[in-house]
């Protein structure tokens, strides 16, 4: 169901669009019978294309509000909410074993750390020192809000 400030916009867009195209279709006939099929014609198309686009230009911020949302629900819950999704989600591409907290997969150890506050240099050097001890190829930090600006 449509919240009625869209049904009195869409309204209110065809009534204002009505006028004009009768005007218009008015200043090239003079016989009502012609112009008011015409204006109203327009007008309909017009109204139909214009709330189209407008739904397009909404469907973004329906996005990032629903990825707002998601996000909220890693940040809120218990570490080992996130850690057990990246976990699943990685089980179901690749074998996995976890070692000393990372999500190791091939030569690919995964650091999930998704929390309200970003990552620290104390934190980034003691995750590169505990992959390396590992011996990972590539360490992968998945966080929130990234790094803080000096690290």
């Amino acid at each position: 169901m449509k919240k009625p400030s869209v049904i009195i916009d869409t309204v209110l867009t065809f009534a204002a669009i009505f006028l004009l195209c009768a005007v218009v279709a008015g200043y090239f006939t003079s016989d009502k019978a012609y112009t008011v099929p015409a204006a109203l014609t327009a007008a309909l198309a017009v109204t139909f294309f214009t709330s189209r686009l407008s739904a397009k230009r909404r469907l973004p911020k329906k996005r990032k509000r629903k990825l707002g949302e998601l996000l909220n629900k890693f940040i809120f819950s218990t570490p080992a909410y996130a850690y057990d999704h990246v976990l699943d989600a990685i089980k179901s591409k690749h074998a996995v074993a976890e070692q000393n907290g990372f999500i190791v997969s091939g030569g690919t150890a995964f650091y999930v750390k998704i929390d309200p506050e970003k990552i620290g240099f104390s934190t980034l050097a003691e995750r590169y020192s505990a992959a390396a001890e590992i011996k990972a190829e590539r360490l992968v930090i998945l966080s929130a809000y990234g790094a803080d600006t000096q690290t």
